[in-house]
């Protein structure tokens, strides 16, 4: 079939929305591109805060005029209770500022789960929302692929690309959790769509490989074995040609991935060491309330001086995973609270999976079944390189996982309500509870 003008305005499909929507879509290119720190008073300003200035005007008329009732989850129960108590650290702060822009950061993200989660969105909004922001990870990859030749032909030679996150390692994370979504894209497609969406995970993949970091490259390689296995089997030939591909185009590629498998032999993997077993020692010593949100790196090198066991002669710097510093700032309370945020939402993501698998796709295209999985292997990717990360921390990168986090809410929120498949262990159990109450009284 010729690949006209009309069938790309076919893929692309720019509908009619309202300013809720509107404003997530262009969330998804001006958080990722434009995204710049502004002291005002004792906080520091970005394109988060107008954005969601915006999202809230648009979710008050999107409910009002759609007559919505809302009512909160488990899910919003956690982490508004997550934020609260990273909030009540908020006295003992060594660093006033940075601390309360922790909090505030956590307590946008809840507001973006919340709005996205509770926004009555269709399915067809879900899956524009999220191929919108595809489309934002495609230009920031594109400009770090921009990046990487520039510098090869001005003669400066290979760099770690950073693109508009500033941080290779950041930017790994960033790009992550859209390579198996657009990898899920070309399902349930035309043969040219096809070829479209597998041109875009080309793009994304190259800019993954030119990060150099370890750990995305190894998180990639797990998400989408796992997809292969629920989906396609022949991801894996595909994957092992890209890698060849890629190896012998970038050289350097295959050294720093070998050597990434002797992590106590180079300094990346020291310094991690070093980092997390100070995080370790900060829990063992505040074990239920931890720290204080934001404290960690201003008390590493007391830590270090005090145990110098621990030092493996790094400076202060966050401990590179997101896990360790909930234990170290927040205890085994914030963790806690983390972990299980975490889990109610991972249970709605199996949930739908399951729901998919068991009705043999009766409800459901192709198409939207690929994409659950899709996401849901880009969560895993995200999630396996927050161990070497504190990628949840950080605006610009964890913006797009939280609101892909309530899009997934939201699509388990559609399922049938006479579907036992669609409910979640955790919402069936708490449903259950006033009825049998009921009974009893």
């Amino acid at each position: 079939m010729r690949f006209t003008l009309s069938r790309l305005k076919e893929i692309v499909q720019v509908p009619k929305m309202d300013l809720f929507e509107a404003t997530l879509i262009a969330a998804g290119f001006l958080v990722p591109l434009v995204y710049a720190e502004r002291a005002l008073g004792v906080i520091n300003i970005t394109v988060i805060e107008p954005v969601l200035i915006l999202l809230a005007i648009g979710f008050a008329l999107r409910t009002r005029r759609e007559g919505v009732n809302i009512r909160p989850n488990t899910g919003d129960v956690l982490f508004l209770a997550l934020v609260a108590w990273c909030a009540l650290s908020l006295p003992r702060a060594m660093d006033f500022a940075k601390s309360l822009g922790e909090i505030l950061w956590l307590g946008e993200a809840a507001l973006v789960y919340f709005m996205v989660n509770h926004s009555n969105l269709d399915k067809e909004s879900i899956g524009r929302l999220i191929r919108s922001w595809c489309y934002g990870a495609i230009l920031v990859g594109s400009f770090g692929l921009v990046q990487y030749f520039s510098s090869v032909m001005l003669g400066q030679g290979p760099v770690r690309i950073s693109s508009t996150i500033l941080n290779s390692n950041h930017l790994s994370g960033y790009l992550i959790i859209y390579l198996p979504i657009l990898i899920s894209m070309k399902y349930g497609k035309k043969k040219d769509q096809r070829y479209y969406w597998g041109f875009l995970a080309t793009i994304i993949s190259t800019a993954l490989v030119l990060t150099y970091c370890r750990a995305g490259w190894y998180a990639a390689i797990i998400a989408i074995t796992t997809m292969a296995f629920l989906k396609d089997k022949r991801l894996i030939i595909w994957m092992v040609i890209y890698i060849l591909i890629y190896s012998w185009i970038f050289p350097p590629v295959t050294h720093r991935a070998v050597s990434g498998l002797s992590p106590l032999q180079e300094q990346n993997g020291l310094a991690r060491l070093q980092f997390w077993f100070i995080g370790f020692k900060m829990w063992h010593e505040h074990p239920m309330i931890g720290v204080g949100t934001g404290n960690y790196i201003y008390l590493h090198d007391d830590y270090r001086t005090r145990y110098p066991y621990l030092d493996r002669g790094f400076g202060p710097l966050e401990p590179h995973n997101s896990f360790v510093k909930f234990l170290a700032e927040n205890g085994a309370i914030g963790l806690g609270l983390f972990l299980a945020l975490l889990g109610i939402l991972g249970s709605k993501i199996t949930s739908l999976l399951l729901t998919g698998f068991k009705e043999q796709l009766r409800n459901q295209s192709e198409a939207t079944h690929a994409q659950i999985i899709g996401v849901a292997c880009g969560l895993l990717a995200f999630l396996i390189q927050s161990n070497t990360n504190s990628l949840f921390h950080l605006p610009n990168v964890a913006f797009g996982v939280w609101l892909i986090f309530g899009l997934a809410a939201r699509q388990y929120a559609l399922q049938p309500a006479e579907s036992t498949a669609g409910q979640g262990f955790w919402d069936t159990l708490v449903n259950s509870i006033p009825a049998s109450g009921r009974n009893k009284g």
